[in-house]
């Protein structure tokens, strides 16, 4: 497959699995807990990913690259998830 998550579109092509739920199996696999943890991601889950956040019991999701659709932080903040912003290139730290 191409490095390619979205096509012409910008829809997500379906054989594409998120880093956040690909880090969430892992745990799910192993012997360890999710539980009160703290997710880093490169940028901001959306809505699917949301969902499988709150089900881990991830407290704190920590994000660098804002996405163009914002559903998946609005669940999380709703879901009361802390949100950590992070522009390392302009010294930006958010807590939302």
């Amino acid at each position: 497959f191409e490095n390619v998550c979205e096509d012409e579109n910008n829809v997500t092509k379906a054989y594409v699995l998120h880093a956040e739920a690909n880090a969430i199996t892992k745990v799910a696999k192993s012997n360890n807990s999710s539980e009160d943890s703290t997710l880093y991601v490169t940028t901001a889950p959306c809505i699917e990913c949301a969902k499988l956040i709150i089900q881990s019991g991830i407290r704190r999701v920590v994000y660098c690259n804002k996405y163009r659709i914002t559903d998946g932080l609005d669940l999380l903040e709703r879901a009361g998830i802390d949100l950590v912003y992070i522009d390392p290139e302009n010294d930006i730290y958010e807590q939302q």
